[in-house]
C-alpha cells in the first residue's frame, strides 16, 4: 500500500505492452506516451508529463476501480491511493477524477444508493475544483434519460475534449441517478450518452454492482463471460478467471481492514 511511482514505472514496464506488442492494440493516451518515455530513458518524474496532452483525461479514472475495491468502506484510503497511482500521469481533473471515482467506489459497498456513494466521493476531493463544481451540478441538474443528460452535458460544457475526466465523469453520475438501482438500465442509459463510454459503462458498472450485489446482478451480464476475462499483459496468460481476480483483491481488502 505504500507504492511509489517508481514501483508503478517498474510494473508498467513489465507488464504492460505499447501498439502491437503480445497481440494487443496495448497502451494508448497518456500512458502510452509515457512508456515511450521511460524507454527512451526519461526519468520517472518527467515521463509521465513530458509531451503528455491528456493530463486531464479520463484515463486515470478508469484505473480507480481497485483502489475502491481493496477498500471498501474506506473512502478516505481509496481515494488517498487513487490519488498516489494517477498522480504519475495526470494533474487537476484528471487526479480529481480518480480520486472521485475510487472513493464512490469504496463507499458503494456500504451504501443502499449509488447516488449515496456519489456524495461520498465528492467530500474526498477540493471543494472548490472544477471537477467538483461539475458533480454538483450534474446532481442539481437530473435529467429523464440519456439523451437528456447529454444534450444538457455538452450545452453546459462544449468545446471540451470528449475524452475528458469531467464530462464523462458526469455522464457516469446521470447515468446513476436514472438507472436508480437498475443495474441494466445505468448500463445502458450510461452507454448511451456518447463520451468515452467503454469506460463510462465500465465504472457505472463498478458502482452499482458494489452498491446492489452480485446476487442482484442479471445473469446475462455474467454468464457470457463463463467465469473468465480477457487480458494482454505481459508474461501472464491471454485469460484470468474472474473468480480468483475477486478472490485476490478480497485479500488484500482484509489485510488492509486487518491493518
Amino acid at each position: 500500500m505504500d507504492f511509489t511511482h517508481e514501483d508503478m514505472a517498474q510494473i508498467w514496464q513489465k507488464y504492460l505492452p505499447i501498439k502491437g506488442e503480445n497481440g494487443s492494440w496495448g497502451c494508448y493516451w497518456g500512458e502510452r506516451i509515457m512508456m515511450l518515455n521511460l524507454k527512451n530513458g526519461m526519468s520517472v518524474s518527467e515521463a509521465g508529463i513530458n509531451g503528455n496532452p491528456n493530463l486531464q483525461n479520463i484515463a486515470g479514472w478508469t484505473r480507480a476501480d481497485s483502489y475502491g475495491y481493496v477498500c471498501p468502506g474506506w473512502p478516505e484510503k481509496a481515494a488517498y491511493l487513487a490519488y498516489k497511482d494517477c498522480s504519475i500521469n495526470h494533474r487537476r481533473n484528471g487526479v480529481y477524477g480518480a480520486m472521485f471515482m475510487a472513493a464512490t467506489i469504496s463507499a458503494a459497498f456500504v451504501v443502499d444508493d449509488p447516488m449515496e456513494a456519489v456524495k461520498i466521493g465528492l467530500t474526498e476531493i477540493p471543494e472548490n475544483c472544477l471537477f467538483a463544481e461539475g458533480i454538483r451540478w450534474a446532481l442539481d441538474n437530473k435529467s429523464q434519460n440519456y439523451q437528456e443528460a447529454a444534450d444538457k452535458t455538452w450545452k453546459r460544457y462544449a468545446g471540451m475534449f470528449n475524452g475528458s475526466a469531467l464530462t464523462n465523469a458526469i455522464h457516469v453520475v446521470m447515468g446513476l441517478d436514472i438507472g436508480e438501482r437498475d443495474f441494466t438500465k445505468i448500463i445502458g442509459e450510461t452507454i448511451a450518452m456518447s463520451g468515452d463510454n467503454d469506460c463510462t459503462g465500465a465504472t457505472a458498472g463498478s458502482i452499482a454492482g458494489a452498491v446492489i450485489g452480485i446476487d442482484n446482478i442479471p445473469e446475462n451480464w455474467t454468464r457470457p463471460f463463463n467465469g473468465r476475462m480477457h487480458i494482454y499483459l505481459k508474461e501472464l496468460p491471454e485469460y484470468l478467471d474472474i473468480e480468483e481476480v475477486c478472490d485476490r483483491f478480497e485479500v488484500l481488502a482484509k489485510k488492509l481492514v486487518m491493518e
